[in-house]
């Protein structure tokens, strides 16, 4: 079902709507204050890049792993853009090369969250052993 409201339509149906009925309680003064100072912040961006470029295995596994997939999407987007001057079997090559590298990318992923899912489960048993 499909329904279209136009401007006036939804103007007027606002207009015949009974004021809004209030009946909530004040915040706590202590949760007041933790919003106003939340608030005050700002919202929250990316965090500042490591300047330390040495990090643990794991934030290395895991850029390593964003800039496969920056690299994929960049040659994504590379095709898209060239497709157009681009022969049936150039267009052929150039998605059949996006694929291998795609699948490459998702075998490598799921190679490094099995060991990681394996690490997990065997500290596991060892805990529930000890």
């Amino acid at each position: 079902m499909d329904i279209t409201l136009s401007m006036l339509q939804m103007q007027a149906a606002m207009a015949q709507a009974p004021a809004a009925v209030t009946n909530a309680r004040p915040a706590p003064p202590q949760q007041a204050a933790s919003f106003e100072a939340m608030m005050q912040n700002g919202v929250m961006g990316p965090g500042a890049p490591n300047e330390d470029t040495t990090g643990t295995l794991v934030s290395e596994v895991v850029r390593g792993e964003d800039t496969a997939l920056q690299s994929v999407s960049n040659d994504m987007l590379f095709m898209l853009q060239n497709s157009s001057g681009m022969s049936m079997q150039q267009l052929t090559a150039a998605t059949m090369a996006i694929q291998v590298e795609s699948t490459n990318m998702q075998v490598d992923l799921q190679t490094k969250m099995a060991v990681v899912n394996s690490s997990k489960d065997a500290l596991e048993t060892l805990m529930k052993n000890q």
